[in-house]
């Protein structure tokens, strides 16, 4: 809370600036999607997928036509998001779910919910505020992450890193839905990745270079150029979030 604290005040003190990941930049003022990257409902689920699982998989047919289901049923990306995320969890850790279709089980529940929610009738008062204080769960909870992690980073490489990310967030605004918040979170993941394994010894760096070929040589993988780079992309953030300490920001 100290850690927190500090930076509120550093906040306020900056108060006609914008946070920026890197470094202070006066604020241009523009809604919440163009200060972010335009992943539509199917990118945000691929990108949580590929997040969670360290690999990148491009969705078959058969996912596609799924995502379509559950979306006409009134899924949010966030609601097949956080079936994605249960599969992860009880699936195990050596057999991670390859397609969404093997996390079927897993995301429907979540997706009755949402459909339950879509057609329910108009929200009484106290419905509606409740729906309030969940509209910025994702970003608070992000918050909480950082605030929590943030006192227990030895390198002050990290938590410039990490004190960045805080004010990327306060600086989000309100009015933002559930998907617009996993966009946002999802983009600035990317942004911590990268940044965090810059600052990384040149030797780790190396090592985990070599560890992501060695996988790759192993299981015979042979993508195109993109594929390749968004591969590389999903297995750095995968491996420093598992050996080097990276936090994560959507649990």
């Amino acid at each position: 809370m100290v850690w927190a604290r500090e930076m509120m005040t550093q906040a306020a003190g900056n108060a006609s600036l914008t946070p920026h990941l890197t470094g202070w930049v006066r604020p241009v003022i523009s809604p919440p999607q163009r200060r972010m990257r335009m992943l539509g409902f199917h990118d945000i689920i691929q990108a949580y997928f590929v997040r969670l699982t360290g690999k990148f998989v491009m969705f078959s047919g058969r996912d596609m036509a799924l995502l379509e289901d559950w979306r006409g049923q009134g899924a949010s990306a966030a609601s097949v998001c956080r079936g994605i995320r249960d599969a992860v969890r009880w699936m195990h850790n050596m057999d991670p779910p390859r397609d969404l279709y093997n996390c079927r089980t897993y995301i429907e529940p979540h997706i009755e919910r949402a459909r339950s929610r879509h057609i329910s009738v108009e929200p009484s008062p106290m419905q509606r505020y409740e729906a309030g204080m969940r509209q910025s769960e994702a970003l608070s909870r992000a918050l909480q992450i950082i605030e929590r992690a943030g006192p227990h980073c030895k390198r002050m490489g990290v938590q410039a890193i990490y004190r960045h990310a805080w004010y990327h967030i306060r600086g989000l605004g309100e009015g933002m839905d559930l998907d617009e918040q996993y966009r946002a979170l999802l983009e600035l993941e990317e942004a911590l990745a990268e940044q965090f394994f810059e600052i990384l010894e040149p030797a780790k760096q190396s090592a985990l270079e070599q560890q992501i070929q060695h996988e790759a040589r192993t299981l015979g993988l042979k993508m195109s150029e993109d594929g390749w780079r968004h591969h590389i992309a999903a297995r750095r953030r995968f491996l420093l979030a598992r050996d080097h300490g990276l936090i994560s920001l959507l649990d």
